[in-house]
């Protein structure tokens, strides 16, 4: 679940962090699209559900929050509506894949509540952050993101998947290991 967790976060933070645009679309502007709307199918995926369920259950227990599973569920719900936001032609342009261009925005992800901000979310952020920071760093990490572009083509086996993966991981190792986590807590709008 850590290396998921991991992943969400790497690639939430490379979409991020991308900014010029392609003068035409890559070969990989298609692949990138159907990876968008696989996001929203797994979204919704009852495995996926699951984990979230384990991880809200996680948080309850070891964060303490008033009203914690109804606060968690509808953080979930935020999250769900985001990601079934995404446009892929404009998060595809953002990542240098394609260049479509789309007016429409992404949604920002907004908390359920966020005013007042409570403490132990500013103290929960940096410590998640920090702990991502540090495992970005991580020798076994860095072997893992080397080697997952292999594991995952030998799955699903499409043409350019090597060459996408290896983007992939690369664009989502590198805003971890160089995160500001107060910047980033603040943007999130959990610190003040």
């Amino acid at each position: 679940m850590k290396k998921i967790e991991l992943l969400t976060t790497m690639l939430a933070l490379s979409l991020t962090s991308i900014s010029a645009l392609p003068t035409e679309d890559t070969p990989l502007c298609e692949w990138c699209k159907a990876g968008i709307r696989e996001n929203k199918i797994i979204m919704h995926d009852t495995c996926t559900l699951g984990e979230l369920d384990l991880i809200q259950g996680w948080v309850c227990e070891n964060v303490p929050i008033d009203n914690c599973d109804s606060y968690m569920t509808a953080v979930r719900g935020k999250l769900t509506d985001w990601i079934d936001s995404w446009d892929e032609d404009y998060w595809c342009k953002r990542m240098e894949w394609c260049l479509h261009d789309s007016d429409k925005p992404h949604t920002a992800i907004t908390y359920p509540d966020p005013n007042p901000i409570a403490p132990e979310w500013c103290d929960y952020c940096h410590d998640v952050l920090g702990e991502l920071k540090k495992v970005a760093h991580d020798p076994d990490v860095l072997i893992m993101n080397k080697d997952n572009p292999y594991i995952v083509c030998d799955i699903v086996d499409i043409p350019g998947c090597l060459v996408t993966m290896k983007l992939f991981f690369k664009w989502g190792l590198e805003p971890c290991q160089n995160i500001d986590v107060t910047q980033q807590c603040v943007q999130w709008n959990v610190c003040k």
